[in-house]
């Protein structure tokens, strides 16, 4: 049985000021799930389940009382968080990735454009991950304290998501082998619309 690649689409967004970002879409959480997908698979679908549940409550229901709003902030500001690395993750498990790029940037511009930016998340997470895992280092000390250290718990994701991420732009940059191609009908909007002004 022939195993089809995991190919990755990943967008070059223009931003305000000029800047670019890499995007890709989310999973298509509606799909059903593989019939090798396993016991830690499937648990770990259950547990995605669950957050997309809550995260769409934290945006969804303003909350009463202040450890509740506190609560929906927390899960608000890790979501957008997740939204903002999830293609460097992806990167990780990708056998090949396409570049969509604006119509109006040309394909040399827009190549180096995405490496550049992969080369600024590899220094960001590096030294992201050095400082958030000497935090963790640190926070076990209130391991002392009766409860669950919930600082060390969260130093512990921040440690997990800038890892994954370094790992994404690291293979992003290396071994991954990358397709580019302008934008088209059916690809994410923000690159359609990112034309030059003699195409109007």
């Amino acid at each position: 049985m022939t195993t089809l690649p995991n190919s990755l689409v990943v967008y070059l967004i223009p931003e305000p000021g000029g800047r670019f970002e890499l995007y890709s879409e989310p999973h298509d959480r509606d799909a059903a799930p593989r019939q090798s997908a396993g016991f830690w698979r499937g648990r770990l679908r259950a547990l995605e389940t669950k957050w997309h549940a809550a995260v769409e409550a934290a945006h969804r229901v303003p909350s009463s009382g202040l450890l509740a709003r506190l609560r929906d902030r927390v899960i608000r500001s890790a979501a957008e968080a997740i939204d903002e690395q999830r293609t460097l993750w992806r990167l990780r498990e990708a056998d090949e990735a396409t570049l969509v790029f604006p119509r109006g940037l040309g394909e040399p511009a827009a190549v180096e454009l995405s490496r550049m930016l992969l080369r600024h998340a590899r220094r960001h997470h590096a030294r992201w991950l050095a400082i958030d895992g000497l935090a963790f280092a640190v926070s076990g000390l209130l391991a002392i304290v009766p409860g669950p250290n919930l600082l060390a718990y969260y130093f512990a994701l921040r440690v997990a998501g800038h890892l994954l991420s370094l790992r994404g732009a690291q293979r992003g940059l290396g071994a991954l082998p990358w397709r580019a191609r302008p934008g088209r009908a059916g690809d994410d909007p923000r690159v359609i619309l990112a034309r030059p002004a003699e195409d109007d």
